[in-house]
């Protein structure tokens, strides 16, 4: 693939930041990975590792922002993952109004279960790189 068609998308959360893998010439997307945090901070190494695996040109992070438009807490510490990670790995982070995008991911995971009343930890580890992959999808349908 094409280096300079390949982007990855970050779910950023306290406890698990998701990661989806997109290309920008097919706007497709596909969930990668879940990478669970050290205490309360992003597992760097692992974060790393996978972008110097996958070589993307570009990376967008999911924006956090409350229902009526405003930033939050959760949205200032986003940014600060971004302005880390843009940092770290010396390429440029767009970030993504994410709104309902852990919701919509936690209906596909719903829909995708037998037994609705019984999500797995699979599942729940499947919930954050899905976010991932809506945000990609989101940053797709706005370019």
């Amino acid at each position: 693939m094409n280096n300079n068609a390949r982007i990855l998308g970050f779910d950023f959360g306290s406890k698990r930041i998701g990661i989806a893998t997109g290309n920008t010439i097919t706007k497709t997307s596909h969930p990668l990975v879940t990478v669970v945090s050290r205490g309360s901070k992003p597992d760097w190494r692992e974060i790393e590792k996978i972008i110097y695996e996958w070589k993307p040109h570009l990376l967008v992070v999911g924006l956090p922002i409350s229902m009526d438009g405003k930033e939050t807490e959760i949205s200032r510490r986003a940014r600060r993952f971004g302005a880390s990670l843009s940092e770290r790995v010396k390429l440029d982070v767009i970030y993504v109004d994410e709104r309902l995008t852990s919701t919509e991911a936690d209906r596909i995971i719903k829909n995708m279960t037998p037994d609705r009343k019984k999500i797995s930890k699979k599942h729940i580890s499947m919930r954050d790189n899905l976010a991932a992959q809506l945000i990609l999808e989101t940053y797709f349908g706005d370019n």
